[in-house]
This record gives structure tokens, C-alpha cells and sequence, in this order.
């Protein structure tokens, strides 16, 4: 770790004092007025996130810096899960252990790195901009909105996206990408506000906290350092159009709020980092939404008949934005071939869900093959087999090459062959008490499998597993 200079230490005394005086000042003050208590938390938010960002920016050595917040974060874990520190009824402050871990990741993994803007960035925008766009919420808000479980506001995320503007102006001022065209680095400024805002919507629970630096922190590398240049004006185009296109797939009930969001923040990524097509993914969606729209279905999930949420986004189209993020790092043909894969699967398996429980009256459950009535998890029919290869078949088009697509059709309908296994043996299953048979919807008796493993990961599982194989078969191949 080389030496420690006393400045550094000095420093970390002073800003570990700092903040525990001020945590547990503002905790009690918390226990005289409760209704007080978001505000306070924020107060913490604001302190703490500010002197790490300061930390970042002043401490010579920033290993000795990961240590001292690797140390610290084990007493704040303690105090948050068994002494409900800053709760708020029966929720836990989760963000508090969030936002140390996350400082402690972006400090490991950029401690050598001259740059420390590829900290102190995205904690900036953690600091200010996730705790205005609370405070300025909480007093001024009249309109809310809640896409993941958490209710935010119009004029706090519109809080959110000035706060970051400004503050990207400013670590401008003070070195950040000085010698970049200003017209160039306004655009990136304006996109990076935009998508920093989407992450904070989107985390629910405390996980801004994760998602806010995370994400900024790896556009702030894209940006600078990565192997290909991003374009600035080629993104927000992307941004604007995606926009577009979210909420009309909103308008037409294809998605909910936070299913056209989170699509959205996928496309974006995908396009702009992951230099992936997105036309893949949106025939995904388009044809899944269609499917799901027609008539004589038998519901398999509870969210039957409604447009798709974040979740069936995110469970569908995960694994695909994990590659677009591998891919802006090392930039390999194989990783393009895989992100087809991925999608394909997701495609195999909705086909053949939507397809399979309109044509099929009765499936072949794997688990005990015996004969069951169509729309149960884990189960297959002759119909959705044909349309899980088709399914497959849709994506395998944009590969470019015939081997390439006869590799994504057979890794795709492999993906929802396994699907089924899973949902068949991890699935969980009740006795529906409202008609009888079985379902896996979550009402009735549970007789078998996890409540937890839902459909939703499901699919998110099955997804992985496949794409982990083909990418074993790819670099071996």
C-alpha cells in the first residue's frame, strides 16, 4: 500500500469525526422529532457523501483511504440491520450501507488511476444531486410518480438533472476533460444528467445510492478512457429517440411507466456504451407485447394481461445489458454474438409461453411428465416448441451469417428448454383455491418449489446460464 503521508491521516481523523458526530447527532434529533426523519437522513447523506468526495479528492493514498471505509463499514452495517439506524417505520436504511460499499468499490478499483475524477464525479453527483432532488421533492412536490416501489417527484428529478448540469460545469472548472470542445462536453453534460437521473428513479429502497455512482462513474469512463470514442451528439440523439419510443410503447399499454423506463435506460446504455444494435431487442419486445395482447390466453403469472414492468424488463434484457457494459470495456465480436444469444432466448421463451398457451390444450410437465391443462410453468407442448424455435429464429436474423444464426437459434431455444426445467423443479406452484388445477401465481396453497423464484427470475436465471455456456463455447470454439 506504500506509505501513509500524516496529512492523509490527519484528514481521515478529522472526516471519520465529522461524520460519526454528526450521524449520531442527527439520529437523536431524529428520536425527538420523527417527523423529521427523511430530512435528517438526507442531512447525513449530504455530510457523509460530501467529506468521502473531498476524501477522494485530498488523500494521497487512496488504498490506505478503501481501508479505513472497508473498517468503518462494518459497524455501520451492525447498526443499520440490528439497531435500525435512521428506519423509518419497519424499512431499514439500506443506503447507508450502500453508499460506503459503492466508495469503497469505485476506490479499489480507480486507486491507481491518476484521474480522480473517476471518483470524485460520480460521488459529486451522489452528494448533491440525489439529496437536492429529495429536499427540493419533500418541500415543493405536488406531482409524484412511483415506477419501482418508491415514490419520487417531477420536480425533484427535474432538481436532479440541474444539480448534476451544474455540478459537470464545475469539476470542469477545477480539471475534469478541460481540454475537451466545450460544445462536445455540454452534450455529454446534459446526457450523463439525464441518464444519472433515470438511475435515481429507478432505485427504489436506497439502491440510488448503488445505482447513481455506479452509473456515472462508468460513463464517466466511457467518456475519457474508453477503447472506443464516444460521440456525444450521437448519444443524446439515441436518448431523445428512445425517449420517443418509450412512451408510445407507455401510450399503446406495450409497457407500464417503469417498464418504459427502465427500457429506456436499457436502449440507451446498450447503444451508446454497448455499441450494440437495439433492433434485436426491440422486436423482442414489440412481438412479446403483441403475443400478450391476444386473445384466449390462460394466465401463468399474475401480471397476465397487463403491460410489461420494469422486472419483465430487467429480468428479459438483463444479461444483455451486463454485455453491452463488458463490451465498451474490451470491444470483441463475441460479445455481440452473445448479446443476440441472450435476447434470442428471452424471445424462444416468450414465444413459447404466449404461442404454446393459446394453441396447446394440454403440456407435458417436466417435472412429473404427466399431462397437465396449458399455462403452467414448467410445462411444454409441440405448439410452444415450434414457437420457441421461431422465437429464437426472429433474433438469429440480425446476426449477418448463416453459422451465426444457426448458433443463436440452437443456444436460444436451449435457453428456453431450461427455462422450463427450472420453472418446473424451483418454480413455486399452489393449489389455486379460486378454480381448480394448478398455478404459479403466487394464490392458493403452495405445494411445491421456492415463492421467491419467480417467473421473473426464472428467466433472468435461465438467461445467464445459457449465455454463460455459449460464451464457454464461443472462446473455446
Amino acid at each position: 500500500m506504500g506509505p501513509i503521508p500524516l496529512s492523509d491521516t490527519l484528514l481521515i481523523i478529522v472526516f471519520s469525526i465529522a461524520t460519526g458526530v454528526s450521524a449520531f447527532y442527527l439520529e437523536k434529533l431524529t428520536i425527538i422529532k420523527p417527523e423529521k426523519k427523511v430530512t435528517a437522513r438526507k442531512y447525513l447523506h449530504i455530510i457523509a457523501c460530501g467529506l468521502s468526495t473531498i476524501a477522494a479528492a485530498l488523500i494521497t493514498n487512496l488504498l490506505f483511504l478503501a481501508l479505513i471505509v472497508a473498517l468503518c463499514l462494518i459497524p455501520v452495517t451492525y447498526l443499520v440491520l440490528k439497531k435500525n439506524f435512521f428506519s423509518i417505520g419497519d424499512k431499514k436504511s439500506y443506503g447507508i450501507i450502500y453508499f460506503p460499499l459503492i466508495f469503497l468499490i469505485l476506490l479499489l478499483i480507480f486507486a491507481d488511476r491518476p484521474d480522480r475524477w473517476l471518483i470524485v464525479g460520480p460521488m459529486g453527483f451522489l452528494t448533491l444531486s440525489d439529496a437536492f432532488a429529495t429536499l427540493v421533492g419533500l418541500k415543493y412536490s405536488q406531482r409524484f410518480f412511483n415506477f419501482t416501489g418508491e415514490k419520487k417527484s417531477v420536480i425533484g428529478s427535474t432538481a436532479f438533472i440541474i444539480v448534476s448540469f451544474v455540478w459537470m460545469l464545475v469539476i470542469r472548472q477545477i480539471g475534469f476533460q478541460a481540454d475537451e470542445p466545450i460544445g462536445e462536453y455540454l452534450v455529454f453534460s446534459l446526457f450523463i444528467s439525464l441518464v444519472a437521473a433515470g438511475f435515481e428513479i429507478m432505485g427504489s429502497g436506497g439502491r440510488d445510492n448503488l445505482y447513481v455512482p455506479s452509473g456515472t462513474a462508468f460513463m464517466f469512463w466511457a467518456y475519457s478512457l474508453a477503447p472506443v470514442r464516444l460521440d456525444p451528439y450521437y448519444m443524446l440523439s439515441i436518448a431523445i429517440i428512445l425517449i420517443a419510443a418509450a412512451v408510445l410503447a407507455w401510450k399503446l399499454k406495450l409497457l407500464d411507466g417503469g417498464g418504459a423506463f427502465a427500457a429506456l435506460l436499457m436502449g440507451t446504455v446498450i447503444l451508446c456504451f454497448g455499441h450494440f444494435s437495439i433492433w434485436p431487442l426491440v422486436v423482442f419486445f414489440v412481438s412479446g407485447a403483441l403475443l400478450g395482447k391476444l386473445p384466449g390466453r390462460r394466465a401463468s403469472d399474475i401480471k397476465d394481461g397487463k403491460p410489461r414492468d420494469y422486472t419483465q424488463v430487467l429480468s428479459n434484457g438483463g444479461v444483455a445489458l451486463a454485455l453491452a457494459y463488458i463490451n465498451c470495456i474490451v470491444n470483441s465480436p463475441i460479445l455481440q454474438l452473445l448479446y443476440l444469444i441472450s435476447v434470442a432466448v428471452s424471445a424462444a421463451d416468450t414465444w413459447s409461453s404466449e404461442i404454446g398457451q393459446r394453441l396447446s390444450r394440454k403440456t407435458l410437465d417436466l417435472k412429473t411428465f404427466k399431462i397437465l391443462p396449458a399455462g403452467l410453468s414448467g410445462c411444454v407442448s409441440l405448439p410452444g416448441t415450434i414457437a420457441a424455435i421461431a422465437g429464437a429464429a426472429s433474433i438469429a436474423l440480425f446476426s449477418g451469417s448463416l453459422p451465426d444464426g444457426i448458433i443463436i437459434t440452437i443456444f436460444g431455444f436451449a435457453g428456453s428448454l431450461i427455462d422450463s426445467v427450472i420453472g418446473a423443479f424451483f418454480q413455486g406452484r399452489y393449489a389455486d383455491i379460486a378454480k381448480p388445477g394448478l398455478s404459479d401465481y403466487g394464490h392458493g396453497k403452495p405445494i411445491s418449489g421456492f415463492s421467491w423464484m419467480t417467473n421473473d427470475l426464472v428467466n433472468l436465471v435461465s438467461n445467464i446460464i445459457i449465455s454463460s455456456i455459449a460464451s464457454i463455447y464461443l472462446f473455446l470454439k
